[in-house]
């Protein structure tokens, strides 16, 4: 075994004889326990800290380990048999007691690495409600591109945190399962050694195993809120995004409108100026040098030319009323 970061397992047993000539009060059998500790490690291992010590079938144990550090928890069990009734009860009830010390390691597991994902749920909430703070900062200066970007961010920040929900209910669950499977092998040995004192073995379910249970139940209150959070934002953006939408559709809209006309007003713009050169081309030849273009009102009758051109405008202009009115008649009808 080399430094203190590695360990034989999750629970050590080490068991010895306590002699006649070895001292019987409390103290000095505590001294006794921690050199047989000291005695199996190297130098330069870290020894886990003393926890407490009891009874178990009559002879002492010692326990070393602490939840309070609990990455670096090892825990280790120093066992000294006081007469052989200690070791034929342990002999009667090893397959249990391994048993015990693999749900035990199992809980233990499980509710560190629930830990570690309590870290990282944690992150992620904070994350959340920076996108919730940035969302309500955002105001009325609305950027569509901005907010679809958010609508794309926030659904895969609520997978991932989701995902780390269920990893804290998976943990719960293994918690709860193996805290089950520990006390049926607690009641066998209650079957096999009748009224004996094992209140050492059960402090571990009645205390630690439901404080870890509770711990992750309280994580999940608290954490299933940022899932709310996130529910809502998304909501709140998809609405904000069909709004913008449709002010951008009514935008281009009106843009288009304002682009037809501009294009109808050129067209009929290049239109009269094409007609009303072509009736100035089709009449300029009734101009002769027997029949001058003279001033307004310097003969009694007009011009040929004006005249021509005076009939034209005034046909095309009646053309062009009977076209507008028809348009008029037919967009009324479609209406309807």
């Amino acid at each position: 075994m080399g430094g203190s970061d590695r360990f034989l397992g999750e629970t050590l047993l080490i068991t010895a004889w306590l002699t006649e000539h070895d001292p019987q009060d409390q103290t000095s059998v505590k001294n006794l326990a921690d050199d047989c500790l000291k005695a199996f490690f190297p130098k330069n291992y870290t020894i886990p800290p003393f926890y407490r010590k009891s009874t178990l079938f009559g002879s002492p144990i010692f326990e070393y380990g602490l939840f309070s550090q609990l990455n670096h928890y090892r825990h280790i069990l120093v066992w000294l048999f006081r007469d052989t009734e200690a070791d034929e009860k342990f002999n009667l009830c090893q397959e249990q007691l391994l048993d015990l010390f693999f749900f035990r390691h199992k809980v233990v597991a499980a509710f560190q690495k629930s830990r570690e994902v309590h870290e990282e749920t944690n992150k992620k909430y904070q994350e959340i409600e920076n996108e919730i703070k940035s969302l309500q900062q955002i105001g009325k200066k609305i950027n569509l591109d901005e907010l679809e970007n958010q609508l794309k961010t926030l659904p895969n920040l609520a997978l991932s945190y989701e995902n780390l929900l269920r990893y804290l209910e998976d943990y719960q669950n293994t918690i709860a399962i193996n805290t089950h499977n520990y006390n049926e092998r607690l009641q066998q040995i209650r079957s096999i050694l009748i009224d004996e004192d094992i209140s050492f073995l059960e402090t571990f379910s009645k205390e630690y195993s439901t404080y870890f249970q509770e711990q992750i139940k309280a994580d999940l209150g608290y954490f299933n809120h940022g899932s709310g959070l996130l529910d809502k934002a998304i909501a709140s953006i998809r609405g904000r995004v069909a709004i913008e939408r449709a002010k951008s559709d009514r935008r281009e809209e009106i843009a288009k409108q304002i682009s037809d006309r501009n294009l109808q007003i050129t067209i009929l713009a290049v239109g009269t100026s094409v007609g009303v050169g072509g009736i100035i081309a089709s009449s300029y030849p009734l101009v002769t040098k027997e029949e001058p273009l003279l001033p307004p009102f310097s003969t009694s009758f007009p011009h040929r030319f004006t005249t021509s051109i005076f009939y034209s405008i005034l046909l095309g202009s009646l053309a062009g009323l009977l076209i507008w009115v028809v348009y008029q008649i037919a967009q009324s009808w479609k209406k309807r």
